[in-house]
């Protein structure tokens, strides 16, 4: 393949993915205005779930998942010992955020410890 031909190919790919991203996030949005409704309907009805249907199946309302956020973590660590549950509290790196500490030192031309291990990904872009 010339290099003209592999431009093409990666520009076609990059469009795939761009409308394939698209028709996702339709539906996802599709899916989850139809799935409301759907609760909506049985919660109605006062039902759990809905009848079973050939082909198909039943749909069945699950617990909410939980979600939580705490703005201030050192109130919520302090809380959290205060109440004996220190096994919550995990001390982490994000592994963005240690990117991008390792990007900014290979940058400054700082050596990289032998315990961190790197990598480097190529990557492209595409300018029209």
């Amino acid at each position: 393949m010339t290099e003209k031909e592999l431009v093409l190919e990666y520009k076609l790919a990059k469009d795939e993915l761009e409308v394939l991203d698209d028709k996702l996030k339709l539906a996802k949005e599709r899916f989850l205005i139809v799935q409301a409704k759907l609760i909506d309907e049985l919660q109605t009805k006062g039902a759990s779930k809905t009848a079973k249907y050939d082909g198909v199946g039943t749909v069945t309302i699950m617990k909410p998942s939980v979600g939580a956020r705490s703005e201030n973590e050192d109130t919520l660590f302090e809380y959290l010992r205060g109440i004996g549950r220190d096994d919550l509290i995990k001390a982490t790196v994000h592994h963005r955020t240690l990117s991008s500490f390792v990007k900014e030192m290979l940058e400054t031309g700082k050596d990289i410890p032998e315990f961190i291990q790197v990598w480097f990904t190529p990557s492209t872009r595409l300018t029209k």
